[in-house]
């Protein structure tokens, strides 16, 4: 007889969903150009993660869902990375592999610096960025979806910016676990007991700079009140001088 938990835990896919996000169901043409490094499958792997990430705490919810890269387009991306990569380390695979996704017309022998101030926008009228697809030449693939976008700009400059490289480490912790967009409201509140103990206040304060990102996604989907305004989350210096900064616009 089947555990009516673990049933419930299951994805359509058969999977848990605890583990579906980590899944690449697609099978690539037998050439080993088609093949990721271990390096750069430590990349795809962790876009995915980011994006799992996202589609949870947005608020979006049926018959719509959340606007997130599937599997294949972060493979995509990443392969036609890996065709010209030259980076000495895994941290330049990282930026130039961001840089494709959030600043898909910037060359990646532009100035770094432009890496630490990200804008996103939203125009409905001109929403799709296309991507030429690695297997099929002559297919493109659509690769403005905006959950993920804003996710993986976040923790591109949470990364870059934060000099303790332990809070993420506290974040898996947090998620290790499905978890849907309500619980997020909750665990992100300061007074959670479960983020007291495993989060410092200034990783909630971190995490819920990025819900509120997420969720002016979800208002430009839904045209809410207001949702045309700008928003922007900064990080300081110690003197309190911005050092990088994350906008997001609808046009």
């Amino acid at each position: 007889m089947v555990d009516n938990v673990f049933f419930r835990n299951m994805c359509s896919c058969g999977y848990n969903f605890s583990e579906h996000w980590k899944k690449f169901l697609i099978s690539p043409p037998v050439n080993t150009k088609y093949v990721l490094s271990e390096s750069h499958r430590e990349i795809f792997l962790s876009l995915k993660y980011i994006s799992h990430l996202a589609a949870e705490m947005s608020g979006q919810t049926f018959p719509y869902s959340p606007d997130i890269l599937s599997s294949y387009d972060i493979n995509m991306v990443l392969l036609q990375h890996q065709q010209t990569c030259l980076a000495l380390n895994v941290g330049e695979c990282f930026v130039d592999t961001v840089r494709r996704i959030v600043k898909p017309d910037q060359k990646s022998d532009d100035n770094d610096d432009d890496m630490n101030h990200l804008e996103i926008s939203f125009n409905p009228s001109h929403y799709n960025i296309q991507r030429h697809d690695a297997f099929f030449p002559k297919r493109h693939i659509h690769l403005k979806k905006l959950h993920s976008i804003v996710a993986i700009a976040w923790f591109t400059l949470e990364v870059r910016q934060t000099e303790d490289a332990t809070w993420i480490h506290r974040l898996l912790s947090l998620t290790q676990e499905p978890h849907n967009h309500t619980w997020w409201d909750r665990k992100t509140q300061v007074n959670d007991t479960l983020v007291l103990r495993l989060l410092t206040k200034s990783d909630s304060g971190q995490l819920r700079g990025l819900l509120k990102a997420i969720r002016k996604v979800d208002s430009w989907f839904k045209k809410a009140d207001g949702c045309r305004g700008p928003f922007t989350l900064k990080w300081h210096h110690k003197d309190d001088s911005t050092k990088a900064s994350l906008t997001l616009k609808y046009h």
